[in-house]
């Protein structure tokens, strides 16, 4: 999904959504709630999976990763 789409989709404005991407922005609350909602994804799995080295203090990166992509095969599941 490109990001206008997201930003759309999530009623935020484009620029905004790629000053998040981009780490010039740090959103806030309601626009991850948002952002989630518009990704039909689980808040805390967002905030996961967008979570670089520094946030995750202590736990690898791969293993975050694994973890992320572990909860959304879950989630997937249950829609069936």
């Amino acid at each position: 999904m490109s990001q206008t789409q997201l930003a759309k989709r999530a009623g935020l404005d484009s620029s905004y959504v790629s000053f998040i991407e981009t780490r010039r922005r740090v959103p806030s609350t309601k626009a991850l709630e948002s952002i989630a909602e518009a990704l039909d994804l689980p808040l805390y799995l967002l905030v996961l999976l967008a979570s670089g080295e520094r946030d995750l203090r202590g736990i690898p990166k791969p293993e975050a990763d694994q973890l992320a992509s572990g909860l959304l095969k879950v989630l997937l599941a249950g829609e069936r």
